[in-house]
């Protein structure tokens, strides 16, 4: 899985568990195709730096699916578009469409609240949750990751900001958003 790819895969997931707590039905079950919302994303890790872009389209949703497409850049390199179907008439669960080995992943939710965040120019009433993602993957992984979601914006997210135990910093936040 590329850089773009685990990003697209943390975004998706974070928007999931937000809309789960913010909705009772299927939470992808609203989404419309064409909607779309870019993103930057900036990532310290172990002293280096590098940022991109992102781009998540819903391009299809019926009764029983929707399908998003993941589309950005990493240090100005376009990377290999990637697609997520869901499927809208199975129970809820966030990590059986995003890895394949549930079992070494845990993510509790630990805090929530309201707050208004201001990106490029323009006041935004977010609501904000804060996890706790654990996996063994071989080597142990903690992150703390805060999410700021938007039930206004297509897929929710505002914001997202990870820290992990080997001092990652990965920053997402909206730039824009519409239809196609």
């Amino acid at each position: 899985m590329n850089k773009l790819s685990a990003i697209a895969a943390v975004v998706v997931l974070m928007t999931q568990l937000s809309l789960e707590a913010a909705e009772p039905n299927h939470p992808l079950s609203k989404l419309e195709k064409g909607q779309w919302i870019a993103y930057s994303v900036t990532d310290y890790a172990e002293g280096h730096a590098w940022s991109g872009t992102g781009k998540t389209t819903v391009v299809s949703t019926d009764a029983k699916s929707v399908t998003l497409e993941f589309t950005g850049t990493a240090n100005g390199v376009e990377q290999v578009p990637e697609r997520l179907t869901t499927d809208l008439t199975k129970p809820f669960n966030p990590l059986a469409d995003l890895f394949a080995r549930t079992d070494s992943i845990k993510i509790d939710q630990e805090q929530e609240g309201k707050e208004t965040l201001e990106i490029a120019g323009k006041k935004y009433s977010c609501d904000w949750f804060r996890y706790t993602f654990k996996a063994d993957y071989g080597e142990k992984l903690t992150e703390e990751t805060k999410v700021w979601f938007c039930k206004e914006k297509p897929t929710g997210i505002i914001r997202v900001e990870m820290k992990s135990d080997s001092a990652t910093i990965l920053r997402i936040e909206m730039t824009k958003f519409g239809n196609e």
